[in-house]
């Protein structure tokens, strides 16, 4: 795959990362992307100690990026909440760790639609972002043509 220059798209459990670890830095070139921003639990609370561990740790390797998708699925809440403050904390977590070059739109739409709308989900990481002053092509699709290995034709 590093050859082809694609990337692993995975979805482990925070205790699984040492395999992730141990494979990335075998083979170094080989891009990753984290989905569904690590799957964290959206209660309203600050986020969970273990998660943000599980973030800093994964993101501390260059060649992983987050696919910024699920968030209206990881809600607690049903219907999720519009208000794109409800997911600040955990955005800013992922803000801090990935920074603007290695985060990544993605909708997860249609599962969106049982929590939400895929407006909605837009809207939420949209006003986060313009927030912090982000580079939004960067966002939308810059990142995931580094991540995934696009080219333009």
């Amino acid at each position: 795959m590093a050859q082809h220059n694609l990337a692993v798209e995975f979805h482990i459990p925070p205790e699984q990362l040492g395999t992730l670890a141990e494979l990335a830095g075998r083979v170094p070139e080989l891009k990753w992307v984290m989905g569904h921003c690590g799957e964290p639990k959206l209660d309203g609370q600050p986020p969970q100690a273990d998660w943000i561990d599980y973030i800093n740790s994964a993101a501390a390797l260059p060649q992983v990026y987050c696919k910024v998708s699920g968030l209206v699925e990881y809600c607690v809440q049903k219907p999720a909440p519009a208000d794109s403050g409800f997911y600040e904390a955990m955005l800013d977590v992922l803000w801090e760790a990935y920074g603007e070059d290695r985060i990544i739109y993605g909708s997860n739409w249609p599962v969106c639609d049982l929590s939400s709308d895929h407006e909605t989900v837009i809207a939420i990481v949209r006003t986060y972002l313009e927030g912090k002053g982000a580079d939004m092509g960067k966002y939308w699709h810059e990142n995931a043509k580094k991540a995934y290995g696009c080219v333009d034709r």
